[in-house]
């Protein structure tokens, strides 16, 4: 509408006659491209005003989903590279998809400002619309392929991106710092950056250089029909074919219409690229939920299981051609506390896991009171689990929080007892806020604590879950003595209350009060027993008592 009046009132202002009357009669025009103008402008801001709305929505909506698919995962998923590259592919498409609505709402924009702009050349002279086209198209095929080269070398560099964000958090985080200086580690470290980097480089050079090599192309064909066009324009006002008002009108629309070539171009290319990696998002879901393997009508979990049985499993990491742990057998009961031993590597932590239904067997099965757990929700069996992992994690929220964790907020008389029994009293008591200190030290007011008293806190999580079945992963490995007969004294109560309890310890002491050991080696049953059997098992001769007798004398040389 604007170019029509535009038109219309550069064509009285062309003709003869006095100057007062061609302004009067082109007011009437004036006033319609003024209020175009204003209309424009008014679009304009409220476009600006929805996308910034939509754009956080989009984001949390997309976030959301991946955050829910990653958390349904299978944890054997974590092991496999391709899917954790598939998953920084998607988290990082998830935390830009508000540039799909961006894109999408300036394409639009430029669209209909190409259509009204072909529609007014197509008014003054059919001949200049098909230069137009000529003028958009090849910029907007450079721009795709471009994109199309940059989403491929990202894809290609994705286990480069994840090594860098890794070396990156390591050389630089709070956890590694010590490390980082005590064991002279920076040189090797920005080394290794300086490595990952210069391959991520050359990529988005390589990229630079097909990105050059496209737009050039593009910019020859496009620059030559925006000639073309120019030169048509100059011969049909000439021969009289186009008005000299309308050839005005028509210059307007060419600049007009390369701005917004330019900006269809710039926006094409975001929508293409981003939509790519929506894809990558989108196979992601696709993928995890796949793996998830949810049967149709799941069948119930025993909320307080008699026994959890291994029926000849074998397991394999994903791309391991080696099993983790093979043709094992185990039963354990209701009120029975069943302690794994073993060198390390012998396959404990993974045992336990698929005792839990963390892990599914790769052959053969897990039960619960003969519930197979693969026609089961796992989320069920979860919720009657209580675990304290060997590598447990220092979240960074109040104390309160870190041993209610997902638990709801929980009242202090059961949140205290759960921390007395994991020898974790003292260490609230220290806090300068009790249960509401919080324990991120990066942030303003937070605290942090030892080895040990992590360790307490972890405990004390596991036990204000209060679940029918507990794994212990080498539970007092940072612990004192007196902290850790706490938490050994808490475990055998619990098992006298009827919980199963699943102990994983290279302390050979605590497994004394066991009802039956386990010792694992190269992911198979070596020896079952007692702590008294097995120290007598093949006349003393057994792995068991070998490593009994080792940390025996251990003790009595430090004794001594």
């Amino acid at each position: 509408m604007g170019l029509y009046a535009t038109t219309s009132a550069l064509a009285p202002l062309f003709t003869a006659g006095p100057t007062a009357d061609r302004l009067h009669q082109a007011v009437p025009s004036l006033i319609v491209v003024a209020a175009a103008a204003c209309v424009r402008s008014l679009v304009a801001a409220l476009t600006v005003a929805t996308t910034a709305r939509i754009g956080p929505r989009v984001d949390g909506i997309a976030e959301k989903r991946y955050l829910e698919a990653a958390t349904r995962a299978p944890l054997a998923a974590y092991d496999d590279p391709a899917w954790c590259d598939q998953s920084e592919a998607a988290s990082r498409a998830a935390k830009d998809a508000h540039l799909m609505t961006e894109a999408l709402t300036a394409v639009t924009a430029a669209l209909l400002g190409l259509l009204a702009a072909a529609g007014v050349l197509a008014h003054l002279h059919p001949v200049l619309l098909p230069l137009l086209l000529l003028a958009v198209i090849p910029r907007g095929w450079a721009a795709v392929r471009a994109a199309r080269a940059a989403y491929l070398a990202d894809r290609h560099t994705l286990a480069d991106r994840r090594l860098r964000h890794s070396l990156m958090y390591h050389t630089a985080g709070r956890e590694s710092a010590v490390d980082v200086r005590a064991c002279t580690m920076r040189t090797w470290l920005l080394e290794r950056f300086a490595d990952v980097a210069g391959r991520l480089e050359d990529a988005a050079a390589a990229v630079g250089r097909a990105t050059a090599r496209y737009q050039l192309l593009g910019d020859a064909i496009a620059g030559t029909a925006t000639g073309g066009m120019y030169a048509a324009l100059l011969s049909l006002t000439t021969g009289g074919h186009i008005a000299p008002a309308a050839a005005g009108t028509a210059f307007v629309t060419v600049q007009t219409s390369q701005r917004l070539l330019a900006s269809l171009v710039q926006s094409a290319n975001t929508t293409y690229k981003t939509g790519l990696y929506l894809g990558d998002w989108d196979d992601f879901l696709t993928d995890t939920a796949a793996r998830t393997h949810l049967p149709a009508q799941p069948e119930p979990v025993p909320a307080n299981p008699k026994v959890i049985e291994a029926r000849n499993i074998t397991f394999h990491y994903p791309g391991s051609e080696l099993p983790a742990l093979r043709n094992v057998s185990v039963r354990v009961n209701r009120g029975e506390v069943l302690a794994i031993v073993g060198a390390n590597g012998s396959g404990k932590s993974t045992l336990a896991k698929l005792l839990a239904g963390l892990y599914t067997p790769t052959t053969d099965t897990i039960t619960w009171d003969n519930t197979d757990l693969t026609r089961t929700d796992p989320e069920p069996i979860w919720q009657n689990l209580a675990m304290l992992p060997q590598d447990f994690r220092r979240w960074p929220v109040t104390a309160r929080e870190n041993i209610t964790l997902g638990q709801g907020p929980g009242d202090d008389p059961t949140i205290t007892t759960a921390a007395a029994a994991a020898g974790a009293d003292h260490v609230l008591a220290a806090l300068p806020d009790g249960l509401d200190t919080n324990l991120a030290p990066s942030w303003w007011g937070g605290r942090d604590l030892s080895g040990g008293q992590w360790q307490r806190i972890a405990a004390a999580r596991a036990f204000y879950r209060n679940a029918p079945a507990l794994i212990c992963d080498e539970p007092t490995s940072a612990l004192d003595p007196l902290a850790e007969e706490a938490v050994y004294e808490r475990i055998r109560t619990l098992s006298s209350s009827g919980r199963t309890v699943i102990l994983i310890t290279h302390r050979l002491g605590s497994t004394r009060t066991a009802d039956r050991i386990i010792v694992l080696d190269g992911g198979e049953i070596v020896e079952e027993g007692t702590h008294e059997t097995l120290l007598t098992q093949g006349g003393g001769s057994g792995a068991y008592a070998a490593m009994w007798r080792t940390q025996a004398n251990t003790y009595a040389s430090t004794s001594a």
